[in-house]
């Protein structure tokens, strides 16, 4: 036979290779979602998280498809937090899943789509996991059962049974690892510099978490496969080549820097304390727990898991016994091979580990290099630092791989057929799949009825805890004030007089208080057409509370459709009036008679909304004093000074008159608080009393 004839039959060798391995992972993964296959278009599988996280992934998948089919940004939404929107850059938006799902959402609907990228998570998982392990081993079978353990590892698994899709679609990042030690060998490819950076961005696409640890796993593969590179030169060049890889992700993910960097510098999500992160971290005793949702022995494991982690649910990071014993194998029989790989894992698992050390019931208070990396610029934006053990998984499934070739090749001839077969077995007991809940959507059809209507919905109790309102959303399609995100961001409406008392029928009133009329015309200023009030979601005793407040802002309106779980109200048309109102920074208002107080912390907001096209005058009224000494105020608006005054403990009166634009405008106060009581629960710096607006004078 020729050089081309054997050529050609290596290449039909090879594809043959591929193939079986695909379809191999695809029945794998039909059987492990079985239960799921004959309601695919109209339930999802998970857990109790699942009915809450799931569901919003479910609207992801929705929103992906409607903006892209309507030439819209994917990556901003009017229709929630209206009337401003909201960006989705930084959410766990997961677009690459959206691009992935898209014939199927197009075809059959969302919830297809979602179970369409649950599946293919299990079997590109398990294709790039077989990908890097066939790279690393020349071995096809040991290369399989490597991808078995990555793509159904309980990790993995737990992201599916939480509905958490952005954390399930694990399958880029063995690929990104693959590519990445292509682009830095020696002999390393301009193509693979390309698909090591395109990788990378589909980590970006996918979440911003595992993109985080995606960059520190790429320093620590860097420094454990360069320095082997032979000469100045190799290095030099494998170092290039990895810089154009970090350039080309930058340039393609350049649609969501801006909102990535704010949310880095701590602008938009804020960096969570150390006792939060501890938290969300693993313990080390979860690595050699069985998986917690294992048929037969998950709900001991459960017990045991629950006992350390009682604050969250997301503690599952098993490992397996079968990997880590392959593992070892890997390690004691082929050294030179496995050497980097279990520093990789085990540099993960320790990050994995977070700020300090937790063993079983212990804290132990022992640093931990998390808490160095959770200071770095970016940081906040992966404040779960159990998730890491993702990385660790990767080179698990390597490990495993080599630990089962370096078996295989010591094996007799009778043993060599069967050790990979019993191998599968053992990791099949050891993964079981679970016994899937399947949830349907429970939507009141007469979402359905305000499709065709103009402006926003308000619905009540306000949409921020899950994602009914995002499941409802899907039917009527219409703006809803909030909505249920990862990441809160900073939004005003729930603040504004009518809103307030909506959202939260039975706060105290506070210390700038405002005319129903005013409420009524906040209602009409934000585009709210309807009020929407869930009872049978409302907490006991809330609806009484709540429909005093409609009966007050709404003194003629009834229900425009009524039943045992839900009531709508149309908001009356009517004339558009100014109003201001605090928003953030001041403690919640104190009484004593006719008197109103409210002391500020370092800043304190005033909204002030002209909803006219001309500019009104504003006259501020309010007494102020400060905390044990005097204190500088600083005012300003929008960003500009107004006035500095000194600010003594003895109360004063002041007026400030301003003449505010059309439109929004924040007015900021600023004062010191007592340097050792900054970090204190209730820093306080100076006390408002007796706050007014007067517009027009």
């Amino acid at each position: 036979m020729n050089h081309a004839g054997r050529l050609a039959l290596t290449l039909r060798a090879l594809g043959s290779v591929w193939l079986a391995a695909t379809l191999g992972y695809l029945g794998l993964s039909l059987f492990v979602l079985a239960p799921v296959l004959p309601v695919f278009a109209s339930a999802i599988p998970g857990g109790p998280v699942a009915n809450v996280d799931g569901w919003q992934n479910v609207w992801n998948l929705w929103w992906f498809h409607r903006a892209v089919t309507a030439g819209q940004n994917p990556f901003f939404t009017d229709l929630l937090f209206h009337p401003t929107g909201v960006t989705l850059a930084t959410q766990t938006f997961n677009s690459s899943n959206g691009l992935l799902a898209l014939p199927i959402t197009a075809l059959f609907g969302p919830i297809a789509g979602y179970n369409a990228a649950v599946l293919l998570s299990f079997v590109l998982a398990g294709v790039g996991g077989f990908a890097l392990t066939l790279h690393v081993t020349r071995q096809p079978v040991a290369a399989f059962v490597a991808g078995c353990i990555f793509a159904f590892a309980p990790f993995h698994m737990t992201k599916v049974w939480d509905g958490q899709l952005e954390l399930a679609a694990v399958q880029w990042l063995p690929l990104y690892a693959l590519f990445l030690l292509r682009a830095a060998a020696p002999e390393g490819a301009w193509r693979d510099v390309v698909l090591a950076g395109a990788s990378l961005a589909l980590i970006g696409y996918t979440s911003w978490y595992y993109f985080f640890f995606a960059g520190i796993a790429s320093l620590f593969m860097a420094a454990l496969w360069l320095p082997h590179r032979a000469g100045p030169r190799a290095l030099g060049g494998a170092a290039l080549r990895l810089a154009a890889a970090a350039g080309l992700a930058a340039l393609l993910l350049a649609p969501l820097l801006p909102p990535l960097l704010r949310g880095a510098l701590g602008q938009s999500d804020p960096a969570p304390g150390m006792a939060l992160l501890a938290d969300r971290s693993a313990n080390l005793l979860d690595f050699w727990l069985p998986s917690n949702l294992h048929p037969l022995w998950g709900e001991a494991a459960q017990v045991l898991g629950e006992g350390w982690h009682p604050y969250i649910a997301a503690w599952n990071v098993a490992l397996g016994l079968t990997p880590l014993l392959l593992a070892l194998a890997a390690l004691c029989l082929d050294p030179g091979a496995a050497w980097r790989w279990v520093a990789l894992g085990v540099a993960a698992g320790v990050l994995a580990l977070g700020p300090t050390l937790q063993i079983g019931p212990w804290r132990t208070g022992i640093p931990l290099p998390y808490a160095a990396l959770a200071a770095l610029p970016g940081g906040n934006l992966a404040h779960r630092p159990s998730h890491f053990v993702v990385i660790s998984v990767v080179a698990l499934a390597v490990l495993s791989g080599l630990g089962l070739r370096a078996l295989m090749d010591r094996a007799g001839p009778g043993w060599r057929a069967w050790l990979p077969l019993v191998t599968l077995l053992a990791i099949g007991l050891e993964f079981l799949p679970p016994r899937w809940p399947l949830w349907s959507p429970v939507v009141h059809p007469y979402y359905a009825t305000l499709a065709s209507a103009p402006g926003a919905l308000l619905v009540l109790p306000p949409p921020m805890e899950d994602s009914q309102a995002l499941l409802a959303q899907m039917r009527h399609q219409r703006p809803i004030l909030g909505g249920f995100l990862a990441r809160t961001p900073p939004y005003d409406p729930p603040y504004a007089p009518g809103v307030r008392e909506l959202w939260a029928p039975r706060a105290d009133q506070p210390l700038l208080t405002a005319t129903l009329e005013e409420g009524r015309a906040v209602l009409r200023y934000y585009g709210i057409s309807h009020i929407v009030v869930e009872r049978s979601r409302l907490e006991a005793g809330a609806e009484r509370a709540l429909e005093v407040v409609i009966v007050e802002l709404l003194p003629d309106a009834s229900p425009e459709y009524a039943d045992e779980t839900l009531r709508v109200y149309a908001t009356p048309d009517g004339p558009v009036l100014p109003f201001a109102f605090i928003r953030s920074g001041w403690y919640p208002p104190e009484r004593e008679g006719d008197r109103v107080w409210s002391w500020m912390a370092g800043t304190g907001e005033i909204i002030l909304v002209n909803p006219t096209a001309a500019p009104l005058p504003v006259t501020l009224d309010f007494s102020v004093a400060s905390y044990r000494r005097p204190r500088e105020l600083a005012l300003d608006l929008d960003g500009a000074s107004l006035v500095r005054v000194t600010v003594r403990p003895a109360e004063m009166r002041m007026a400030l008159r301003l003449l505010v634009l059309p439109g929004a405008h924040r007015m900021t106060a600023r004062a010191p608080v007592e340097p050792e009581a900054a970090s204190s629960a209730r820093p306080i710096s100076v006390v408002f009393s007796a706050l007014d607006a007067r517009w027009g004078k």
